[in-house]
Order: structure tokens, then sequence, then C-alpha cells
């Protein structure tokens, strides 16, 4: 999911401008409406209220949608940051069940691959450093999964393995899922609307 040129726009740096525009508009009905009323001075001016209440009605819509997916993206945002701790904490400590040597070589290997994941969720909003981020952390998981996928082949470590490749797999994977998270914004339709 490419982000759209609105949605890279700061939302501080969209408000002012559509805040102004809202005070140019209003200026403008108050001055057309003064000028009805002198054009037309026996007429009832009534205005435009049921138009003006369904617009209200539609623009608190689309503002729950946008607060709501916000809300949703935060709170599922907060649960992949535990579930990735939860899933390095077991894969970490699933390294117990090899040999003192393969032991060593994993949890070094697992240091270096936190380290990746602390230096992402650093970075921010620094794209560059994100997908460096991503991309160590990639090559890492790929040699603990052929490291783990070799060992188990052997029989004293089968037991070891079966319970290691799940925890293994599920880190893995929840970095893209903590991704596609990330990434993951309003519809550029709903804002433009």
């Amino acid at each position: 999911m490419d982000n759209t040129p609105v949605q890279l726009i700061p939302a501080f740096f969209l408000a002012i401008p559509f805040l102004l525009l809202l005070i140019f508009v209003n200026y403008l009905g108050y001055r057309f409406k003064g000028m009805h009323i002198k054009r037309f001075p026996g007429i009832e001016h009534v205005g435009i209220g049921p138009t003006e209440g369904s617009l209200l009605g539609l623009t608190a819509l689309l503002l729950s949608f946008t607060f709501g997916m916000s809300a949703t993206k935060f709170e599922t945002q907060r649960q992949l940051l535990v579930a990735e701790a939860n899933n390095l904490s077991t894969t970490i400590l699933r390294c117990d069940l090899y040999s003192d040597s393969m032991r060593t070589v994993l949890r070094a290997e697992l240091k270096n691959y936190l380290e990746t994941r602390i230096d992402y969720y650093n970075a921010e909003a620094d794209e560059q450093l994100i997908s460096a981020s991503l991309h160590k952390s990639d090559s890492i998981s790929t040699i603990l999964w052929k490291q783990v996928s070799f060992i188990s082949h052997d029989l004293d470590s089968r037991v070891a393995s079966s319970q290691m490749i799940p925890a293994l797999n599920s880190m893995i994977d929840t970095v893209t899922t903590r991704e596609a998270a990330r990434r993951a914004t309003v519809p550029t339709l709903i804002l433009l609307v």
C-alpha cells in the first residue's frame, strides 16, 4: 500500500488551509445574505436549514469513520507490539531446548534481530531507516530459519525443533503483519470527501 500525496501531508498542514477556507466562505455567505436582505427588504429570508443540517450530518458521519479507523489502527499497532515482544521472547526461551553450542549461535542471531527491531521502532517516520531495519531483520530471520531448519534434520534435535519452528515462524510473521498495519491508512476517497 503506497501512500498517496494527500496521505503524506501532515494533518496540521491540511487543517489550517481548510479552516481559513471555511472562515472565508462563511464571510462570503454573510456578505451575500446582507446584500440579499437589502435587495429584497419585504421578503422573509428562511435560509438553507435542511441542507445545512444534512451537510453537517454527512460531515459528522465522515469524521466518525475517520476517527474509528484511527482508533482501530492505534489499537492494532499496540496489540501487534505486544505480540511481537511475546513471540520474540518465546523464541529466545526456546533456544534453551538446544545444546549449548547451538543455543549460543541462535541467541547471538536473535540479539542482532532484536536490535534491528528496536531500530525499526526508533525510526518512527523515517522511511529509509525503516526500510534498512526491515531489510536487516529479514536477512537475519532468513539466517535463523536456515539454521533451525538444518538442525531439525538431526534426530536428537527433533523435539526442540518442533517447538522452535512455530515460535520462529510467528516471530517472522509478526514483522510482516506489523508493517502492513503501519502502512494502513484512511482511504483517500474518504479523506477527499
